[in-house]
């Protein structure tokens, strides 16, 4: 079954994923340290920043060309990225972008406020005066980001503050686990900000986190981070629409990227 598109062609590669992240490696790098450090950074941005749709099919030939590197990189790539869950490999069809249904956002959503508001937590109670200089300049960067308009600045920002509030928690178990959700929570973010004042409910949102933590109260930093948490999945749905799983009919999109799905290459 060939893979069709009523959107015309797709937009090449080298257009939607940036190659200048960092310079390349010796010629003697083994080949999973040029997937890390050549592939991997490149790709991942380009699939959390939406650049790369879910559905849009990878090849390891296009991969190696784009970088300037064997198959064996490429498909080193797209297993890290796999393990992200950023991409999905289908039998017989190949490797694509990892779709986005509403099971994902509810597990993703779920999981995070099991880990987020336990963050949240934590950061009231162990908060030192340098942990609280440490928000207050995040908040300050949050800001400024926002007075800028652009999801991009605003979404990075955002990306520091979560990392700083894992710092202040103080507890290494649960930062590994948030960063195995890296990739996906990232990506989600960055969706649920094109709702039409999402940026700005986000940065009410960071300060009442902020406001309970520096007070160190746990309760209502736990409240705070909820709330958070709350109003970002109902933004991401929204802007998903309610039928995520099948938001694109088009033929150039596999109607279900599952590991499973019989789609014979032609």
């Amino acid at each position: 079954m060939r893979q069709r598109s009523s959107r015309g062609p797709l937009t090449p590669l080298s257009s939607l994923v940036s190659r200048s992240v960092l310079p390349a490696p010796p010629v003697s790098t083994a080949a999973a340290s040029l997937s890390a450090v050549r592939v991997v950074p490149q790709l991942r941005e380009a699939i959390v920043e939406g650049r790369l749709e879910p559905g849009r099919r990878l090849s390891e030939l296009e991969i190696g060309e784009l970088f300037g590197v064997s198959r064996t990189p490429a498909r080193d790539a797209f297993a890290q990225l796999e393990r992200e869950g950023l991409v999905v490999t289908v039998a017989r069809a190949g490797v694509y972008v990892a779709a986005i249904d509403q099971r994902l956002v509810d597990e993703i959503y779920e999981t995070r406020e099991a880990i987020e508001t336990q963050a949240a937590r934590l950061a009231a109670r162990r908060l030192g005066a340098v942990g609280e200089a440490r928000l207050q300049e995040r908040l300050g960067a949050l800001t400024a980001a926002l007075g800028t308009g652009e999801v991009r600045d605003y979404t990075a920002e955002l990306d520091r503050f979560y990392d700083v509030l894992l710092d202040l928690a103080a507890n290494t178990t649960l930062r590994r686990s948030y960063e195995a959700l890296s990739g996906p929570v990232r990506r989600l973010r960055r969706i649920a900000m094109r709702q039409p004042g999402r940026m700005a409910a986000s940065l009410d949102h960071a300060r009442a986190i902020v406001a309970a933590i520096v007070q160190r109260d746990e309760d209502a930093a736990e409240r705070a981070m909820r709330a958070q948490l709350t109003t970002a999945r109902a933004a991401v749905t929204a802007v998903l629409g309610a039928d995520i799983v099948n938001r694109s009919k088009d033929d150039s999109v596999i109607p279900s990227l599952s590991k499973d799905a019989d789609v014979p290459q032609s």
